[in-house]
């Protein structure tokens, strides 16, 4: 009998002693904040402004090749935040107005400021103007990019061939491509590039307008999200690819990142191209379809007007 009150006594005491710890953790506040998912993208969003911003203060000492490859830096983490997001799910509206804001940053201030301050200072009030042009022609282009819907809420079959490519060059890639006079430079070893003509500081000013100009059109550009490739081919491409990159990196990076920007261009037309037969194939198929739904609409109307005739005759 005593054991047995024993052991419910002891049975009291730890319900009662669980009970404690339960409303002492219910008092305790809860800490709110933004979740692990959410912080790692949003600081490699922070990363790109501060490399860009890096690039521009080394080009306002003269160091250009710093200066290119801390805006490169910015392009690499430009690509890899949004990818962080959806991986991680960390994907939000905070850290879609950040990227945009870090793009106008990284990619349409700091890059044109560079090559302003390598080249175009020559060219006086020009100069200013394609500065001016570049920086508002990416503000225009990513508040474009804000407010258009995705392709995915496009209405009809365009809607389908717009998800594989950009309206306008990327302000990622312009800023990336207005760097291809100052690259170009570092990889001459000869001499200067701006000695070759007198002109070479309006080149780049058109060279400023060209790109502004493509980032605000519906110049289609290929995005690559859809390219698949098998996965022997992945390993054998890591295995032999991966090496010879990083070999090139390290003994010729001019050359390497000149290849990067003249591919980029060649992207270009390439898009056109593709983005062209693409549209042709879904208007010939829209016809088709157009076509077939007359010819149903008149069989049923003719079989309507046979049985409306039948009817008659009786």
């Amino acid at each position: 009998m005593r054991e047995r009150l024993r052991m419910r006594r002891v049975k009291d005491f730890r319900h009662s002693l669980s009970r404690t710890r339960r409303t002492r953790r219910r008092l305790l506040p809860r800490v709110s904040g933004m979740r692990l998912a959410h912080v790692v993208p949003n600081g490699i969003t922070l990363v790109a402004v501060c490399s860009g911003v890096l690039g521009l203060l080394f080009g306002l000492q003269g160091s250009w090749g710093i200066a290119v490859v801390a805006v490169l830096v910015a392009v690499a983490c430009d690509s890899l935040d949004g990818r962080m997001a959806r991986v991680l799910g960390g994907a939000s509206h905070f850290g879609a107005e950040l990227d945009s804001l870090s793009d106008m940053l990284a990619f349409g201030l700091c890059p044109v400021m560079i090559v302003y301050l390598w080249g175009m200072e020559a060219a006086g009030i020009y100069g200013v103007m394609g500065v001016l042009v570049f920086v508002v022609c990416c503000m225009l282009r990513l508040a474009r990019f804000n407010v258009t819907p995705s392709a995915g809420d496009m209405a009809g079959k365009m809607g389908l061939v717009w998800s594989n490519y950009f309206q306008g060059v990327p302000s990622t890639m312009a800023g990336f491509l207005v760097l291809l006079p100052v690259v170009f430079d570092l990889a001459w070893e000869e001499g200067d590039v701006m000695s070759l003509h007198e002109f070479m500081p309006f080149v780049l000013v058109l060279w400023c307008l060209i790109l502004g100009f493509f980032m605000v059109s519906s110049f289609p550009v290929f995005t690559f999200k859809s390219v698949r490739v098998s996965r022997g081919v992945v390993l054998y491409a890591m295995a032999a690819g991966v090496p010879l990159m990083i070999a090139t990196l390290v003994s010729s990076p001019w050359y390497f990142l000149l290849f990067l920007q003249l591919f980029s261009l060649f992207v270009l037309p390439v898009s056109v191209y593709g983005f062209l037969k693409l549209r042709r194939a879904v208007e010939a198929l829209r016809d088709e379809e157009e076509g077939e739904g007359e010819n149903i609409v008149s069989l049923q109307g003719g079989k309507e007007r046979g049985k409306f005739r039948g009817s008659q005759g009786q």
